[in-house]
């Protein structure tokens, strides 16, 4: 009988504490200051974005150990992870080319030119990195591909936690886009 008390003690506690907020990170490119209007020489879409099995979860990973991942409770993107690199790749292309790329598959016919982007890894480390492996392949609109490309890349947290891994992910998926840019630019004029 005496264990009734300590369990109903027990049990207020638990109940008593609440468990650590979450945090929501979101994805998204810096849009110009400026509206601007730039010739595209030609038309340009963003395909497929593909992500690695293992990031389409809610929370940040953090690589624990060689080939071990673990998922953070509390610290969680705001969408579904490929949703927001889509989103965020496509911005920061058409940021670096200065002219705006398409995204629309529904017009997929009237491109010229297709980029599908694959993301095998971004996640942290426990030694205070961000990792980024991607590759990338440049198709016709026939879908004869004319060029492909990989980057692996890390890149150290600026400040500790969670917010220095996001920013350093961003840092990285900033390099991805800056690349893919350079390569969709020397394609179309050799092409």
């Amino acid at each position: 009988m005496r264990a009734v008390p300590l369990l109903c003690a027990l049990l207020l506690v638990a109940c008593a504490s609440d468990p650590p907020a979450r945090t929501h990170y979101l994805l998204r490119a810096e849009l110009p200051d400026a509206t601007r209007q730039i010739e595209a020489p030609a038309a340009i879409g963003l395909g497929r974005v593909t992500v690695a099995p293992y990031l389409l979860r809610p929370g940040l990973v953090i690589e624990s150990d060689d080939h071990q991942v673990r998922p953070a409770r509390y610290h969680v993107w705001a969408e579904p992870l490929d949703e927001g690199l889509r989103r965020y790749l496509r911005t920061e292309i058409s940021n670096v080319l200065g002219y705006a790329i398409r995204a629309d598959w529904s017009q997929r016919s009237e491109w010229d030119y297709a980029v599908d982007v694959v993301i095998d890894q971004l996640h942290g480390t426990l030694s205070g990195e961000a990792r980024l492996a991607a590759g990338w392949r440049i198709a016709r609109a026939d879908g004869r591909e004319i060029a492909a490309y990989v980057l692996s890349s890390s890149e150290p947290l600026a400040v500790g936690g969670y917010q220095g891994l996001v920013d350093a992910e961003i840092v990285l998926l900033q390099k991805l886009a800056a690349r893919i840019a350079e390569s969709l630019q020397e394609a179309v004029a050799t092409d």
